[in-house]
Protein backbone atom coordinates (compact mmCIF):
# COMPACT_ATOMS: atom_id res chain seq x y z
CA UNK A 1 0.00 0.00 0.00
CA UNK A 2 2.86 2.46 0.84
CA UNK A 3 4.47 1.28 -2.33
CA UNK A 4 1.69 2.44 -4.18
CA UNK A 5 1.02 5.71 -2.54
CA UNK A 6 5.31 6.37 -3.05
CA UNK A 7 4.54 5.72 -6.61
CA UNK A 8 1.95 8.07 -7.27
CA UNK A 9 3.63 10.65 -5.46
CA UNK A 10 6.83 10.03 -7.55
CA UNK A 11 4.90 9.71 -10.80
CA UNK A 12 2.97 13.30 -9.75
CA UNK A 13 6.36 15.04 -8.91
CA UNK A 14 8.43 13.88 -12.28
CA UNK A 15 4.97 15.16 -14.20
CA UNK A 16 5.19 18.64 -12.78
CA UNK A 17 8.94 18.74 -12.91
CA UNK A 18 9.16 17.82 -16.83
CA UNK A 19 6.07 20.80 -17.22
CA UNK A 20 8.26 23.51 -15.60
CA UNK A 21 6.77 23.28 -12.53
CA UNK A 22 9.64 22.20 -10.16
CA UNK A 23 8.96 23.95 -7.17
CA UNK A 24 5.52 22.03 -6.66
CA UNK A 25 7.24 18.67 -8.05
CA UNK A 26 10.15 18.71 -5.57
CA UNK A 27 7.39 19.13 -2.70
CA UNK A 28 5.70 15.48 -4.33
CA UNK A 29 9.00 13.93 -4.73
CA UNK A 30 9.89 14.59 -0.95
CA UNK A 31 6.29 13.49 -0.24
CA UNK A 32 6.98 10.21 -1.81
CA UNK A 33 10.32 9.82 0.04
CA UNK A 34 8.16 10.22 3.41
CA UNK A 35 5.79 7.55 2.46
CA UNK A 36 8.68 5.15 2.00
CA UNK A 37 9.27 1.95 -0.10
CA UNK A 38 11.06 -0.81 0.13
CA UNK A 39 11.79 -0.76 -3.73
CA UNK A 40 15.76 0.16 -3.54
CA UNK A 41 15.19 1.18 -7.63
CA UNK A 42 12.16 3.61 -6.93
CA UNK A 43 14.17 4.99 -4.08
CA UNK A 44 16.63 5.86 -6.18
CA UNK A 45 14.68 7.39 -8.96
CA UNK A 46 13.36 9.57 -6.53
CA UNK A 47 16.93 10.87 -5.79
CA UNK A 48 18.00 11.53 -8.75
CA UNK A 49 15.02 13.42 -9.54
CA UNK A 50 15.30 15.58 -6.82
CA UNK A 51 18.83 16.20 -7.35
CA UNK A 52 18.31 16.94 -10.75
CA UNK A 53 15.60 19.76 -9.64
CA UNK A 54 17.07 21.50 -7.48
CA UNK A 55 20.03 21.95 -10.09
CA UNK A 56 17.88 22.90 -12.57
CA UNK A 57 16.71 25.82 -9.78
CA UNK A 58 20.40 26.75 -9.21
CA UNK A 59 20.08 24.74 -5.66
CA UNK A 60 23.53 23.21 -5.93
CA UNK A 61 24.00 22.27 -2.49
CA UNK A 62 20.72 20.20 -2.21
CA UNK A 63 21.62 19.04 -5.40
CA UNK A 64 24.61 17.50 -4.43
CA UNK A 65 22.99 16.28 -1.37
CA UNK A 66 20.41 14.03 -3.40
CA UNK A 67 22.51 13.02 -6.23
CA UNK A 68 25.47 11.88 -2.31
CA UNK A 69 22.28 10.06 -1.62
CA UNK A 70 21.47 8.04 -4.73
CA UNK A 71 25.19 7.54 -4.89
CA UNK A 72 25.51 5.60 -1.45
CA UNK A 73 22.04 3.56 -2.30
CA UNK A 74 23.20 2.23 -5.34
CA UNK A 75 26.76 1.27 -3.70
CA UNK A 76 24.80 -0.44 -0.79
CA UNK A 77 22.21 -2.25 -3.50
CA UNK A 78 25.70 -3.03 -5.57
CA UNK A 79 24.41 -1.49 -8.60
CA UNK A 80 26.92 -0.93 -11.16
CA UNK A 81 24.81 0.91 -13.83
CA UNK A 82 22.74 3.44 -11.20
CA UNK A 83 26.58 3.92 -9.31
CA UNK A 84 28.13 5.23 -12.49
CA UNK A 85 24.33 7.31 -13.34
CA UNK A 86 25.17 8.59 -10.11
CA UNK A 87 28.19 9.56 -9.95
CA UNK A 88 28.13 11.50 -13.38
CA UNK A 89 24.98 13.59 -11.53
CA UNK A 90 27.72 14.25 -8.33
CA UNK A 91 30.09 15.28 -11.04
CA UNK A 92 27.80 17.59 -12.36
CA UNK A 93 26.54 19.03 -9.13
CA UNK A 94 30.61 19.19 -7.95
CA UNK A 95 31.38 21.42 -11.00
CA UNK A 96 28.64 23.83 -10.28
CA UNK A 97 30.18 24.02 -7.00
CA UNK A 98 32.98 24.98 -8.85
CA UNK A 99 34.93 22.04 -6.70
CA UNK A 100 37.07 20.76 -9.66
CA UNK A 101 39.31 18.05 -8.18
CA UNK A 102 36.44 16.43 -6.65
CA UNK A 103 34.69 16.49 -9.78
CA UNK A 104 37.16 15.22 -11.45
CA UNK A 105 37.61 12.30 -9.33
CA UNK A 106 33.88 11.62 -9.74
CA UNK A 107 33.93 11.50 -13.58
CA UNK A 108 36.86 9.53 -13.78
CA UNK A 109 35.59 7.06 -11.47
CA UNK A 110 32.52 7.10 -13.97
CA UNK A 111 34.21 6.44 -16.68
CA UNK A 112 36.25 3.54 -15.13
CA UNK A 113 32.91 1.85 -14.14
CA UNK A 114 31.10 2.11 -17.70
CA UNK A 115 34.13 0.81 -19.10
CA UNK A 116 34.56 -2.35 -16.92
CA UNK A 117 30.57 -3.15 -18.02
CA UNK A 118 31.01 -2.47 -21.45
CA UNK A 119 27.99 0.49 -21.57
CA UNK A 120 29.15 2.33 -24.43
CA UNK A 121 26.42 4.98 -24.16
CA UNK A 122 27.75 5.23 -20.48
CA UNK A 123 31.03 5.75 -21.38
CA UNK A 124 30.59 8.62 -23.81
CA UNK A 125 28.43 10.56 -21.30
CA UNK A 126 31.24 9.91 -18.98
CA UNK A 127 33.74 11.15 -21.75
CA UNK A 128 31.84 14.34 -21.92
CA UNK A 129 31.49 14.87 -18.61
CA UNK A 130 35.30 14.47 -17.75
CA UNK A 131 35.77 16.77 -20.93
CA UNK A 132 33.63 19.07 -19.55
CA UNK A 133 34.81 19.54 -16.09
CA UNK A 134 38.30 20.06 -17.44
CA UNK A 135 37.76 22.54 -19.85
CA UNK A 136 35.92 24.79 -16.94
CA UNK A 137 38.40 24.04 -14.58
CA UNK A 138 41.01 25.85 -17.09
CA UNK A 139 38.46 28.78 -18.06
CA UNK A 140 37.66 29.43 -14.19
CA UNK A 141 41.17 30.07 -13.83
CA UNK A 142 41.47 33.69 -11.78
CA UNK A 143 43.39 35.03 -15.04
CA UNK A 144 40.54 33.83 -17.78
CA UNK A 145 37.82 36.65 -17.33
CA UNK A 146 39.17 37.89 -20.78
CA UNK A 147 39.04 34.82 -22.93
CA UNK A 148 41.31 36.39 -25.78
CA UNK A 149 43.62 37.94 -23.29
CA UNK A 150 43.58 34.25 -21.63
CA UNK A 151 44.25 32.47 -25.18
CA UNK A 152 47.21 34.58 -25.86
CA UNK A 153 49.15 34.07 -22.27
CA UNK A 154 48.48 30.43 -22.80
CA UNK A 155 50.57 30.13 -26.26
CA UNK A 156 53.39 32.54 -24.52
CA UNK A 157 55.70 30.73 -23.05
CA UNK A 158 57.39 33.85 -21.89
CA UNK A 159 54.33 35.48 -19.67
CA UNK A 160 55.31 35.66 -16.34
CA UNK A 161 52.70 32.99 -15.66
CA UNK A 162 54.23 30.25 -17.84
CA UNK A 163 54.11 27.88 -15.42
CA UNK A 164 50.58 28.65 -14.28
CA UNK A 165 49.86 28.72 -18.35
CA UNK A 166 51.41 24.96 -18.61
CA UNK A 167 49.33 23.58 -16.58
CA UNK A 168 46.26 24.98 -17.80
CA UNK A 169 47.50 24.08 -21.36
CA UNK A 170 47.78 20.48 -19.72
CA UNK A 171 44.37 20.84 -18.52
CA UNK A 172 42.77 21.65 -21.58
CA UNK A 173 45.12 19.00 -23.61
CA UNK A 174 43.34 16.61 -21.30
CA UNK A 175 39.73 18.29 -22.33
CA UNK A 176 40.40 18.04 -25.79
CA UNK A 177 41.73 14.28 -25.77
CA UNK A 178 38.13 13.56 -23.97
CA UNK A 179 36.05 15.34 -26.35
CA UNK A 180 38.05 13.53 -29.48
CA UNK A 181 37.28 10.53 -27.97
CA UNK A 182 33.36 10.99 -27.50
CA UNK A 183 33.18 12.45 -30.31
CA UNK A 184 34.32 9.35 -31.72
CA UNK A 185 32.07 7.12 -30.46
CA UNK A 186 28.80 9.52 -30.43
CA UNK A 187 29.71 9.16 -34.44
CA UNK A 188 29.51 5.29 -34.11
CA UNK A 189 25.99 5.69 -31.58
CA UNK A 190 24.43 7.79 -34.45
CA UNK A 191 24.17 10.69 -32.09
CA UNK A 192 24.08 13.66 -34.00
CA UNK A 193 22.39 16.42 -31.50
CA UNK A 194 25.52 15.10 -28.86
CA UNK A 195 27.85 15.10 -31.31
CA UNK A 196 27.02 18.86 -32.50
CA UNK A 197 27.94 19.64 -28.95
CA UNK A 198 30.55 18.15 -28.47
CA UNK A 199 32.28 19.82 -31.75
CA UNK A 200 31.29 23.36 -30.12
CA UNK A 201 32.91 22.65 -27.06
CA UNK A 202 36.00 21.04 -28.85
CA UNK A 203 36.44 23.92 -31.27
CA UNK A 204 36.38 25.86 -27.84
CA UNK A 205 39.10 24.23 -26.32
CA UNK A 206 41.34 24.42 -29.13
CA UNK A 207 41.28 28.09 -29.84
CA UNK A 208 41.98 28.21 -26.19
CA UNK A 209 44.86 26.18 -27.43
CA UNK A 210 45.98 28.49 -30.24
CA UNK A 211 44.78 25.76 -32.81
CA UNK A 212 42.79 28.15 -34.96
CA UNK A 213 42.51 26.23 -37.59
CA UNK A 214 41.16 23.03 -35.85
CA UNK A 215 38.62 25.22 -34.29
CA UNK A 216 37.09 26.51 -37.34
CA UNK A 217 37.13 22.88 -38.49
CA UNK A 218 35.15 21.95 -35.39
CA UNK A 219 32.58 24.99 -35.87
CA UNK A 220 32.12 24.16 -39.51
CA UNK A 221 31.36 20.74 -38.91
CA UNK A 222 28.81 21.53 -36.63
CA UNK A 223 27.06 23.97 -38.98
CA UNK A 224 27.28 21.54 -41.62
CA UNK A 225 25.54 18.80 -39.17
CA UNK A 226 22.94 21.33 -37.60
CA UNK A 227 22.15 21.85 -41.34
CA UNK A 228 22.02 18.04 -41.64
CA UNK A 229 19.76 17.85 -38.59
CA UNK A 230 17.43 20.48 -40.05
CA UNK A 231 16.99 18.70 -43.30
CA UNK A 232 16.49 15.40 -41.70
CA UNK A 233 13.86 17.27 -39.60
CA UNK A 234 11.95 18.51 -42.37
CA UNK A 235 12.39 14.94 -44.34
CA UNK A 236 11.11 13.12 -41.32
CA UNK A 237 8.19 15.62 -40.88
CA UNK A 238 7.18 15.36 -44.44
CA UNK A 239 7.22 10.66 -43.99
CA UNK A 240 5.40 11.08 -41.04
CA UNK A 241 2.39 13.63 -42.72
CA UNK A 242 2.59 10.74 -45.41
CA UNK A 243 2.21 8.02 -43.35
CA UNK A 244 -0.72 10.24 -41.69
CA UNK A 245 -2.39 10.52 -44.75
CA UNK A 246 -2.11 6.87 -45.67
CA UNK A 247 -3.16 5.70 -42.83
CA UNK A 248 -6.19 8.23 -42.31
CA UNK A 249 -6.78 6.69 -46.21
CA UNK A 250 -6.62 2.81 -44.84
CA UNK A 251 -9.09 3.93 -42.20
CA UNK A 252 -12.00 2.59 -43.82
CA UNK A 253 -10.47 -0.76 -45.14
CA UNK A 254 -9.62 -1.25 -41.47
CA UNK A 255 -12.77 -0.35 -40.38
CA UNK A 256 -14.30 -3.61 -42.39
CA UNK A 257 -12.35 -5.89 -40.32
CA UNK A 258 -15.69 -7.80 -38.37
CA UNK A 259 -15.33 -7.16 -34.15
CA UNK A 260 -15.36 -10.98 -32.91
CA UNK A 261 -17.05 -9.42 -29.75
CA UNK A 262 -20.17 -9.35 -31.55
CA UNK A 263 -22.96 -12.14 -32.57
CA UNK A 264 -21.79 -13.29 -36.08
CA UNK A 265 -25.09 -12.18 -37.73
CA UNK A 266 -24.68 -8.73 -36.52
CA UNK A 267 -20.77 -8.67 -37.48
CA UNK A 268 -22.43 -9.38 -40.91
CA UNK A 269 -24.88 -6.74 -40.55
CA UNK A 270 -22.60 -4.11 -39.76
CA UNK A 271 -19.86 -5.27 -41.71
CA UNK A 272 -22.52 -5.23 -45.68
CA UNK A 273 -23.50 -1.56 -44.17
CA UNK A 274 -19.95 -0.23 -43.80
CA UNK A 275 -19.29 -1.62 -46.92
CA UNK A 276 -22.19 -0.47 -48.92
CA UNK A 277 -21.49 2.88 -47.39
CA UNK A 278 -17.78 3.21 -48.73
CA UNK A 279 -18.86 1.82 -51.70
CA UNK A 280 -21.64 5.07 -52.53
CA UNK A 281 -19.08 7.27 -51.05
CA UNK A 282 -16.00 5.94 -53.18
CA UNK A 283 -18.43 5.80 -56.59
CA UNK A 284 -19.53 8.81 -55.47
CA UNK A 285 -16.62 10.76 -55.65
CA UNK A 286 -15.75 8.68 -58.98
CA UNK A 287 -18.82 10.43 -60.30
CA UNK A 288 -18.09 13.60 -59.09
CA UNK A 289 -14.45 13.39 -60.97
CA UNK A 290 -16.33 12.49 -64.65
CA UNK A 291 -18.88 15.24 -64.44
CA UNK A 292 -18.32 17.31 -67.28
CA UNK A 293 -18.00 20.99 -66.49
CA UNK A 294 -20.04 23.27 -68.68
CA UNK A 295 -18.80 26.52 -69.75
CA UNK A 296 -20.83 29.55 -70.92
CA UNK A 297 -19.80 29.17 -74.25
CA UNK A 298 -20.59 25.60 -74.64
CA UNK A 299 -23.90 26.37 -73.10
CA UNK A 300 -25.02 29.29 -75.46
CA UNK A 301 -23.30 26.85 -78.72
CA UNK A 302 -25.65 23.62 -76.84
CA UNK A 303 -28.47 26.52 -77.42
CA UNK A 304 -28.12 27.44 -80.72
CA UNK A 305 -27.97 23.67 -82.19
CA UNK A 306 -30.99 22.96 -80.12
CA UNK A 307 -32.65 26.26 -81.82
CA UNK A 308 -31.91 24.92 -85.45
CA UNK A 309 -32.57 21.33 -84.76
CA UNK A 310 -36.23 22.50 -83.12
CA UNK A 311 -37.11 24.97 -85.65
CA UNK A 312 -37.70 22.49 -88.09
CA UNK A 313 -39.93 19.96 -86.06
CA UNK A 314 -42.01 23.44 -84.90
CA UNK A 315 -42.57 24.14 -88.42
CA UNK A 316 -44.21 20.58 -88.92
CA UNK A 317 -46.66 20.38 -86.11
CA UNK A 318 -48.21 23.82 -86.87
CA UNK A 319 -51.66 23.10 -88.23
CA UNK A 320 -53.79 24.97 -90.88
CA UNK A 321 -55.92 27.83 -89.66
CA UNK A 322 -59.70 27.10 -90.92
CA UNK A 323 -61.79 28.81 -93.72
CA UNK A 324 -63.41 31.68 -92.67
CA UNK A 325 -67.22 31.53 -93.12
CA UNK A 326 -69.34 33.93 -94.95
CA UNK A 327 -69.98 37.51 -92.50
CA UNK A 328 -72.61 39.06 -93.28
CA UNK A 329 -72.10 43.33 -93.18
CA UNK A 330 -72.57 45.25 -90.15
CA UNK A 331 -74.98 47.43 -91.37
CA UNK A 332 -77.11 44.87 -92.38
CA UNK A 333 -76.69 43.02 -89.14
CA UNK A 334 -77.75 45.61 -87.16
CA UNK A 335 -80.96 46.14 -89.39
CA UNK A 336 -82.01 42.61 -88.96
CA UNK A 337 -81.28 42.83 -84.91
CA UNK A 338 -83.57 46.03 -85.07
CA UNK A 339 -86.86 44.51 -86.72
CA UNK A 340 -86.29 41.58 -84.53
CA UNK A 341 -86.15 43.16 -81.22
CA UNK A 342 -88.69 45.65 -82.60
CA UNK A 343 -91.57 42.91 -82.94
CA UNK A 344 -90.47 41.47 -78.99
CA UNK A 345 -90.88 45.07 -77.65
CA UNK A 346 -94.45 45.61 -79.27
CA UNK A 347 -95.72 42.06 -78.22
CA UNK A 348 -94.07 43.30 -74.73
CA UNK A 349 -96.22 46.90 -74.39
CA UNK A 350 -99.10 47.03 -72.60
CA UNK A 351 -102.26 49.16 -73.43
CA UNK A 352 -103.18 52.26 -71.46
CA UNK A 353 -106.69 51.49 -70.22
CA UNK A 354 -109.26 54.19 -71.53
CA UNK A 355 -110.34 56.85 -69.29
CA UNK A 356 -114.63 56.70 -68.50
Amino acid sequence: MEDNRCLALASEGERLCKTGELAAGIEKLRQALEAGTLDSRLRGAILAQLGNAHFMLGQYDDSLKYHQQDLDLARREGDGTNEAKALGNVANALKALRRFPEAVSCAELQLSLCRQTTDKVGESRALYTLACVLHLQAKQSPRSSESDQFASELRDDSSPSAAENDQMRVVLGRAVECYRENLAMLRGLSDREAEGRTLGNLGNALYLLGDFAGAIECHTQRLELAGAQERLRHLQESVERQKKRMSMEQLELVRLTPDKKLPLGQRQDQSADEFLDILVRMQGERMDDQRYCRRDEDQESLIDMIAKSQRHRLEDQRAAAPPQAPTVPDEDLLSMIARIQSKRLDEQRAEMPKSS
